[in-house]
């Protein structure tokens, strides 16, 4: 067995850049080593994906460097991307002062909240009564009844499932859901990507924009769409204290509010119905600009007056 591709692709990397020496560059743009990397792999009869040499080429960068290449250490590269940006920009600051990612904001808090009495505090900053006991739990994409089904995904679980699926929705077809067979009751729903003969596949597999035709009243139907993007939802972040008490949390930078439905079809199917899209009420620090999707409550209109 031969030596790793990552390793392959390093050398292909280190040659190219010796060569753009030899030839007197100082200077060349990562997609121009890039290439390079990738015609000196090729020259060795070697068969490198563009991903290796990729990895390698950053791998390589010296993240403190910017100089010629005659300067550059034996196993530096050039600049990558990012440095070239940040020189080209004057850039001084760390990324962490102008970062807008969600995510990291939510990977920063999670990390925050598990350190000392900070959920605790926290808790109390946002006018929660949760006590913040030792069977507390914090999640990041937080995803119960998803998981929850895929935890019962025995055969065994079926007529629990159904019986669930039945007593939550409560359609008029009820008794003729109750007695049908398996396949016969996820092609009510119109389970994607097929309806399973062996499973009551989970509300999330539904398809909103078919289940359609087999569900004529608006408000069941309505229901049941809300019930199928329950399966869907994904908190940013969730202080859970008990099995039954949970504080979510939706991280906002600047991205604009989801709507529901989304999807092409489901939106048609809503305007074949004649119905809005559902409106949903977001808990904010500061009120933000009108909007027919959402409507805002600030906390110290809604919850805790003591919150500027």
């Amino acid at each position: 067995m031969g030596p790793p591709a990552s390793d392959l692709a390093k050398a292909a990397v280190r040659s190219a850049v010796e060569k753009a020496k030899s030839e007197g560059l100082t200077a060349l743009t990562p997609p121009d080593l890039f290439q390079r990397a990738r015609d000196a792999a090729w020259d060795e009869g070697l068969m490198l994906s563009d991903s290796n040499v990729w990895v390698a080429l950053y791998a390589w960068a010296g993240h403190d460097y910017y100089g010629p290449l005659s300067t550059l250490p034996p196993d530096t590269t050039l600049l990558s991307l990012t440095q070239s940006a940040r020189v080209a920009f004057h850039e001084t600051d760390p990324y962490s002062r102008f970062n807008r990612e969600e995510r990291n904001c939510v990977a920063m808090l999670y990390f925050a909240l598990l350190v000392n009495q900070n959920v605790s505090h926290f808790l109390r900053a946002v006018g929660s009564s949760f006590p913040a006991t030792e069977g507390t739990q914090i999640f990041v994409e937080y995803s119960y009844l998803r998981d929850l089904w895929f935890k019962h995904n025995g055969t065994d679980a079926n007529q629990v499932k159904r019986a669930f699926i039945l007593d939550q929705l409560g359609l008029a077809d009820q008794t003729h859901l109750a007695d049908c067979d398996i396949q016969t009751f996820n092609a009510f729903f119109s389970a994607t990507p097929s309806p399973s003969s062996t499973h009551i596949q989970s509300p999330a597999t539904w398809s909103v924009g078919r289940f359609g035709s087999t569900i004529t009243d608006n408000e069941e139907f309505l229901k049941t769409c809300k019930f199928k993007w329950a399966f869907r939802v994904k908190p940013d972040l969730v202080i859970q204290p008990s099995l039954d008490k949970v504080l979510c949390i939706e991280a906002k930078w600047g991205a604009g509010v989801g709507r529901y439905p989304s999807l092409a079809s489901e939106v048609a199917e809503f305007k074949r119905r004649g119905l809005p899209q559902c409106e949903f009420m977001f808990l904010v620090r500061q009120p933000g600009p009108a909007s027919a999707a959402h409507t805002t409550v600030t906390w110290k209109e809604g919850v805790c007056p003591q919150i500027g």
